[in-house]
C-alpha cells in the first residue's frame, strides 16, 4: 500500500473557516499530498475557542497515511 506523512501549515480566519493550505513537509507522493490539502480545504467551520484571541490562528497539522 501507499503511505507517507505530509504536514500542512493551516491559516484559520477567527471565524474557524480554513483561508489558506500549504504543505510545509511533503510525504514524497503527490497524490497523499493533494488529499491532505483537500480534505483541509473542504473542512466547514469550526469556531474557535473563546479562550483564543479573535485573530487568524496559524496552525502545522501533521497527516499520515497508510493506505492498504
Amino acid at each position: 500500500g501507499l503511505s507517507g506523512a505530509v504536514e500542512l501549515e493551516v491559516l484559520i480566519d477567527p471565524a474557524g473557516r480554513v483561508q489558506r493550505v500549504e504543505v510545509s513537509s511533503s510525504s514524497s507522493h503527490a497524490l497523499l499530498d493533494e488529499a491532505a490539502v483537500e480534505t483541509l480545504r473542504q473542512m466547514p467551520p469550526l469556531p474557535l475557542p473563546d479562550t483564543l484571541p479573535a485573530r487568524p490562528l496559524r496552525v502545522r497539522l501533521p497527516l499520515v497515511f497508510e493506505l492498504r
